[in-house]
């Protein structure tokens, strides 16, 4: 009979993921999305505990705790093989269900609710109760069986104005601005543009996106809101001119930067206005189409930096 165990993962240790034979940046749940969506999958994974315990045939869920926002659980594998290397560290071998990993991806299995089954923190593979076990497979059932369940947008294919973007309002607003950045990064990443990963941030500030491509530099604010929309646009405007400044003290300091302004819903046409004037593109999603709309000056800018191409 095969077990079903939990993998820790974080964003703050100084791991990566395969992505087509390149590293992301870091662990988090962004970059392990990555990896799903764009490499495939990256199918060995070191295991320091209970490297004895766990068999071929017994089931992997990778988890996200309080150090990634309370993610949860993002996915699914299941165990081919339990190696020892040459170094002395032990590894498991990987073959990842994909559909339902971009099921759990769409909506994790809450962090909170692993947290009554099995004790925080956790720090490295733990087994987990059948309890848990049974509630996880029936979420993932419900999950990948309902139409009601939130659509992160589409991955490849189309231009950047054609993301869906149904998650409802409801959501956090972390939920609703990933759901904006990830699909974003995928797809310029495709169009040619290359993540950047330095950080350009103040403090706790970074920027949400940065990407170059030939001799430009794309810095990309987004962000959420569900009230009036000027404080959201005076942070945008402010915030990107900061991170012009700090690019300007980079290595990527010889290169045209551009400033990109991204919401949730449209702002006030003067806002747009306002925005435009100081040169920051301004683009904003349309739900109910589930498309990208511009700025009447942005337009433009998209077309000449082939964003859309």
């Amino acid at each position: 009979m095969s077990n079903d165990w939990l993998y820790p993962l974080s964003s703050k240790t100084e791991h990566w993921f395969e992505c087509k034979g390149e590293r992301t940046h870091d662990t988090s749940p962004s970059s392990f999305e990555r990896m799903i969506h764009v490499g495939g999958a990256d199918d060995e994974w070191m295991i320091s505990k209970n490297f004895r315990n766990v068999a071929i045939g017994d089931r992997i869920w990778p988890y996200y705790g309080t150090g990634d926002k309370d993610f949860g659980i993002a996915g699914l594998a299941t165990i081919s093989k339990v190696f020892e290397r040459d170094s002395g560290d032990w590894r498991l071998r990987l073959h990842w269900d994909l559909k339902t990993t971009k099921h759990l991806l769409k909506s994790p299995y809450p962090a909170k609710k692993v947290r009554t089954h099995i004790p925080w923190p956790l720090y490295s593979v733990v087994r987990m109760p059948d309890a848990l076990a049974k509630d996880l497979v029936g979420h993932v059932g419900a999950i990948a069986n309902s139409s009601s369940s939130p659509t992160v947008p589409v991955y490849g294919g189309g231009h950047i104005g054609t993301i869906t973007y149904k998650l409802p309002q409801h959501k956090t607003a972390r939920l609703r601005h990933d759901a904006i950045v990830r699909p974003l990064m995928i797809r310029l990443e495709s169009v040619g543009w290359k993540t950047v990963g330095f950080d350009l941030g103040l403090g706790s500030k970074k920027v949400d996106l940065a990407v170059t491509r030939k001799n430009h530099v794309l810095l990309i604010e987004v962000k959420t809101f569900s009230g009036p929309s000027i404080g959201p646009v005076r942070d945008a405007f402010a915030q990107l001119h900061e991170y012009r400044w700090l690019n300007s003290r980079t290595k990527q300091a010889h290169r045209m930067v551009k400033l990109w302004a991204v919401f949730e819903s449209e702002p006030k046409p003067e806002e747009v206005q306002f925005l435009e004037a100081a040169r920051i593109t301004v683009s904003w999603v349309v739900e109910r189409l589930g498309r990208f709309a511009h700025g009447p000056r942005s337009i433009n800018t998209i077309q000449a930096l082939k964003v859309e191409a």
